[in-house]
């Protein structure tokens, strides 16, 4: 399903709420074949969840990247997605809840929404995250926090690298060949502030979030993730129960939050 201005173009596939082209001016941004998927109740890993002495095993990255969703409004410049409910799901994931997504353009903008309302009697325990994957050259991109007091988070394991000697100042760019060297991966604490990449392929794309910024690069591949997360995956064989982690968002019974990221694209 295809929305459009006159800068932007965006198609998005009801299986997973995925985003799978993107272009400015008509260049396209997503790498062929790739899918800027959503990571939903948890990111990362498979992880073993334990509620009321039952056990409860999610697949990697949550299930909602699986589900085919419901649409629920089309404009030509707005979609609106929502979680079908499946009785099935309750068996991965027992929790009454309801997840509207949607994608919106206004002008050099796109607005990704998701409304997350917890129906049940109990605190909800979850973790939510969008996948953005660019196309980049590696070694000529740069991610700008000029703009940001930012953070960079130690944790362990092999979705962060051990950035105890990665401390720049954030008024320097972060290069491609940076991160790469680095780990691969990069956890940025900066709020309510933006981050800038520049691609190196003629594309500046900037990254307003209210949450952690995940920079994920792979040698292998002409591409560079910055992904919004709220939560962040839980790592290692801790014997505690995966849900009293700090990582995971705890929603009150009868109430619901909305997520929201902003992406704003220009020619560089």
């Amino acid at each position: 399903m295809k929305i459009e201005n006159s800068f932007l173009q965006a198609e998005v596939s009801p299986g997973g709420g995925a985003l799978t082209s993107l272009k400015l001016f008509g260049k396209e941004l997503i790498p062929l074949g790739n899918e800027n998927r959503l990571c939903f109740p948890v990111i990362g890993e498979p992880v073993p969840l334990v509620l009321d002495e039952a056990s409860y095993s999610l697949p990697r990255n949550g299930f909602l990247q699986h589900e085919d969703l419901d649409l629920k409004e089309a404009t030509s410049e707005k979609l609106v997605f929502s979680s079908p409910d499946d009785p099935k799901r309750k068996g991965l994931y027992p929790f009454d809840y309801d997840l509207e997504l949607s994608y919106e353009l206004e002008e050099d903008v796109l607005i990704i929404r998701a409304k997350i309302a917890n129906r049940g009697e109990k605190t909800m325990p979850f973790q939510f995250g969008f996948h953005h994957e660019f196309t980049v050259d590696l070694g000529t991109a740069t991610l700008d926090f000029k703009e940001a007091e930012t953070n960079f988070v130690p944790m362990e394991g092999d979705y962060v690298s051990p950035i105890s000697q990665f401390s720049k100042a954030t008024d320097q760019p972060i290069t491609g060949e940076e991160l790469i060297k680095e780990g691969q991966t990069l956890i940025i604490d900066a709020p309510h502030h933006s981050i800038s990449l520049h691609t190196g392929t003629g594309v500046r794309i900037e990254f307003r979030y209210a949450c952690n910024i995940i920079a994920i690069s792979r040698p292998s591949a002409l591409a560079l993730s910055v992904d919004p997360w709220w939560g962040l995956a839980p790592r290692g064989e801790e014997e505690e129960n995966p849900l009293d982690r700090e990582t995971f968002l705890k929603l009150p019974p009868k109430s619901e939050r909305v997520y929201e990221a902003r992406l704003r694209f220009s020619l560089d």
